[in-house]
């Protein structure tokens, strides 16, 4: 996400190698936070993370994070999905929250893979430290970071 990016929900279409070709914003006003709805546990699975890195970056600012979290999880929670090599975000001030589609079909981000993404970076990476974590197995990545970086690696 390019430095200044405004608080809101990102679209973002990427190439088959993750050149962004197109960015739709949409404001927070366009995603009331909503109740969370039943959604069908993950804790009989565990994600399967087969690679992750921890970013050279300042830790995430405790207040921005979890509200960009919380936000992007509700919106996982209402159903948001990223269609063939495109990534979905929650911007908060300069902190991110987001998936990455790593397949040519529709690819739903869930809360409960979120989650299990966010206690494994949080302990590879020490506490708010910026990182993502690649899902080979569900053709996705998960990361949380700063807006002035590179992300969907």
């Amino acid at each position: 996400m390019p430095e200044g990016s405004e608080d809101g929900y990102y679209n973002i279409t990427l190439t088959a190698d993750g050149q962004i070709l197109g960015v739709t914003f949409e404001p927070e006003s366009a995603h009331p936070i909503a109740e969370r709805r039943d959604v069908e546990p993950l804790a009989a699975r565990q994600l399967p993370i087969n690679g992750y890195r921890c970013l050279d970056q300042p830790r995430l600012n405790a207040g921005y994070w979890n509200r960009a979290w919380g936000d992007f999880t509700s919106w996982c929670d209402r159903g948001a999905a990223a269609s063939g090599f495109s990534a979905i975000a929650r911007v908060v001030v300069e902190d991110v929250a987001w998936m990455c589609n790593k397949a040519n079909t529709l690819n739903r981000c869930y809360r409960g893979e979120y989650d299990q993404f966010v206690d494994f970076i949080s302990i590879q990476c020490s506490g708010l430290s910026p990182g993502f974590a690649d899902v080979d197995p569900f053709f996705k990545s998960y990361g949380r970071q700063k807006v002035n970086t590179p992300f969907c690696r």
